[in-house]
């Protein structure tokens, strides 16, 4: 298909072409935050990297917004396995996506692949026993949801205290 759009192009740009097609069909992409703010500058990205790692992996709902997700990728990839098997462990699936992410600022790096729950086993949290899997997403859910809450807590405490300490009679 992509042939015959490109008739008479260069060999050069057909090969891009489907090189392209073979990346989008295995969802490497630029995500549309991504190509919206391609001129920012690169400590914006690197500081909500996490953030959006976090969001395209809990959107699975397989919408044709631009996001794919695990088992939209799942499918695709037991579709191509000559068993009819695909990937089972949802952790090894999940490290596949984060070596295919599209921003190399957004890719996970060799170290943190080693650590990944699918070597290791998964980062849950104590407060709400989530599971992630990477130590870096584990520390960011601690350090920005739970210290949150732990700020709010000891206000509503706080708050409470004073107020049992005041004689209302």
């Amino acid at each position: 298909m992509i042939e015959t759009r490109l008739h008479g192009q260069p060999h050069e740009i057909i090969e891009r072409a489907v090189l392209f097609r073979s990346f989008l069909e295995y969802c490497i992409y630029p995500a549309t935050a991504d190509i919206r703010n391609s001129n920012k500058n690169q400590h914006n990205r690197h500081r909500h990297r996490h953030r959006r790692r976090r969001r395209d992996r809990d959107r699975d709902d397989g919408s044709s917004s631009g996001v794919c997700s695990d088992a939209i990728l799942a499918d695709k990839l037991r579709q191509v396995d000559q068993l009819h098997v695909g990937i089972t462990d949802p952790w090894l699936l999940k490290l596949i996506r984060a070596l295919l992410m599209w921003n190399p600022d957004d890719r996970i790096s060799a170290a943190d692949a080693l650590q990944h729950a699918y070597f290791t086993q998964p980062y849950r949290c104590d407060v709400c026993a989530e599971e992630y899997p990477t130590r870096g997403e584990w520390e960011y859910h601690i350090k920005h949801i739970h210290n949150i809450k732990q700020m709010y807590t000891r206000q509503i405490q706080a708050t409470t205290t004073k107020s049992d300490g005041i004689d209302t009679t």
